[in-house]
């Protein structure tokens, strides 16, 4: 692996805290409570940590991809 190609995503601390995040927010959507805001708000919270997850991956994959092209054409030269 290249020092610019990302880690896979199992290997990145992002994807162990988006997994813990939607574990604890299933969790406490599963205690009962006569509201339900608390199932709201553990939706809220595993879909803010999905989308957290995915924008982080998405940024770091386009920065790497941006610096091999910007390689491969110093390499070209």
């Amino acid at each position: 692996m290249n020092m610019t190609e990302p880690k896979p995503g199992p290997k990145t601390t992002e994807f162990w805290i988006t997994v813990a995040l939607i574990v604890l927010a299933t969790i406490a959507g599963m205690i009962p409570t006569e509201s339900p805001w608390s199932k709201i708000i553990a939706a809220i919270l595993a879909g803010a940590a999905v989308l957290g997850y995915n924008v982080s991956r998405g940024i770091v994959k386009s920065n790497s991809s941006s610096k091999n092209s910007d390689s491969q054409k110093e390499n070209e030269k």
